[in-house]
């Protein structure tokens, strides 16, 4: 038995190691093909690709040129394509959409995030190319067959009707010619009010609709959906004396627009219902927890015994991780959401010192001492969003690292980007575990230190959306971390 083929994904960008990067996402699940100008992308899409990755800066012709092209052709049309680019203003979206693109992704772009919208894009293709199979096979059998051909008389009585349309029928000739095709071929739901249409053209109160779809109704007791052309038969004198119709059977390409449209309900549907959790888990699980901390509080100031006080404060503190939980899901369902944010000039420093100065009492309390030699002036092309970057850093330096140890705060210059570092003395991450530290809900074992590694996911979304990069490395001075950010110089 052969191998099932995988879906042709076909990158086209001027910048090899974009291509590379991109291709060694998608490698195995996909057969990649690549293109490193708009024009080798134009011919390379007529051999059989199923999607196209699209840059849109490119020497030669642009992604939006090539898209045009492509969308305009016949052949390619049909080709989902997402475009790829680190620009992100709102005109180029739109010019993006207007020249055709499907989706429209800004680089560096997350590899969760971009085989999603592939998969989703596949499976629309692969309805959309069964209703072009199907238009084909019926376009096909057409010419070999013939289409359905009806004539009526003034009175609606069948006179004439094809092979084709006694097939569809399942009558025999002698079982229609001569009967009324209102009465005996139509569904009662329609038959009634197309009776009254026909009615009214031959009388020339109503123009004739060229094109129109019905319902017919087939002898076995089933029925079959029909688009119609119509044409108007007139006497010499200029008078209707009948109606010519060709029919094509449309009834399988309805079932398929019917279960696409389905499909995407049910998509609806999904996003609405990860909403609504979004909801119940910051408000009504939050309130909740909220009043437990309060009550647990007020029988904390007089318990009765030491057993009872230990109790309370266990309470308190897993309800503690509870909230944390809580509002780190929250944070990051709607960074995940954002498909861009709003950049404006900031500086660094004054948002940095802005959340040493909100951390206060959790650095006070784990005891240990934390440095900032940061400049006091990095101007930056952020959103203030960005703060969560620090405070998730500088938060998690400050549970792992021993109590009386010093946890380091730098903004460096980076060329375009300033670099943002934190430096602590705790543990350490293995070389295996680096990579996987800023994946959702991943989170490398330490004692004594729960968690479910949400905050460094939420740091490496803030920062996709900056068009930055985040990363660990060991402390150079001994043990220990340092986590990285970069973003943006103004």
């Amino acid at each position: 038995m052969s191998e099932a083929k995988l879906p042709r994904i076909l990158i086209v960008d001027d910048e090899i190691y974009n291509v590379d990067l991109i291709e060694a996402y998608l490698t195995p699940d996909y057969e990649v093909i690549k293109a490193y100008d708009g024009e080798e992308g134009l011919r390379l899409a007529g051999e059989g690709v199923d999607l196209i990755l699209l840059d849109i800066m490119m020497p030669g012709l642009s992604g939006y040129e090539v898209c045009s092209i492509l969308k305009n052709n016949e052949e390619t049309r049909h080709i989902p394509i997402i475009m790829i680019t680190a620009l992100f203003e709102d005109k180029d979206r739109q010019e993006a959409l207007a020249a055709g693109a499907d989706e429209f992704l800004s680089k560096p772009v997350e590899q969760i995030e971009l085989e999603t919208r592939i998969r989703t894009l596949l499976r629309t293709k692969k309805l959309s190319d069964c209703l072009i199979a199907e238009k084909k096979q019926c376009q096909n059998y057409l010419e070999i067959a013939g289409v359905l051909i009806v004539v009526l008389d003034e009175n609606g009585d069948v006179v004439l009707i094809n092979k084709k349309g006694l097939e569809t029928l399942g009558y025999e000739e002698e079982e229609v010619i001569g009967r009324n095709w209102f009465e005996y071929f139509l569904p009662e739901g329609v038959s009634g009010d197309l009776r009254d249409v026909f009615r009214k053209i031959m009388s020339g109160e109503m123009h004739l609709d060229e094109y129109y779809e019905n319902p017919i109704a087939c002898k076995d007791g089933s029925e079959r959906i029909i688009s119609w052309q119509n044409s108007s038969l007139i006497d010499d004198n200029g008078q209707i004396y009948g109606i010519l119709s060709s029919g094509e059977d449309i009834t399988e390409k309805k079932k398929a627009e019917a279960a696409l449209r389905m499909y995407m309900s049910e998509l609806q549907h999904s996003n609405d219902l990860k909403d609504l959790f979004i909801d119940i888990m910051r408000h009504d699980l939050l309130n909740s927890a909220g009043l437990v901390k309060g009550f647990a509080s007020v029988l904390l100031k007089d318990p009765k015994d030491d057993k009872q006080k230990h109790v309370i404060e266990t309470l308190l503190k897993n309800n503690e991780k509870m909230i944390d939980l809580i509002n780190q899901a929250s944070k990051f369902a709607k960074v995940e959401s954002l498909e861009k944010v709003d950049l404006c000039p900031v500086n660094l420093s004054d948002i940095l010192r802005d959340v040493l100065d909100s951390m206060g009492e959790e650095i006070e309390e784990k005891g240990v001492n934390v440095v900032n030699i940061a400049p006091q002036r990095c101007l930056a092309i952020a959103n203030p969003i960005v703060g969560e970057v620090f405070l998730n850093y500088i938060s998690n330096a400050i549970k792992y690292s021993p109590e009386g140890e010093q946890v380091s705060i730098d903004i460096k210059d980076a060329g375009d980007f300033w670099k943002f570092t934190v430096t602590d003395r705790g543990e350490g991450i293995e070389s295996e575990d680096k990579i996987r530290v800023f994946e959702r809900f991943s989170r490398v074992n330490k004692v004594n230190v729960k968690g479910m590694g949400v905050g460094l996911a939420i740091v490496k979304r803030i920062v996709d959306l900056h068009g930055g990069e985040v990363g660990v490395t060991d402390n150079p001075e001994g043990k220990g971390s340092v986590f990285w950010a970069t973003i943006p110089k103004a």
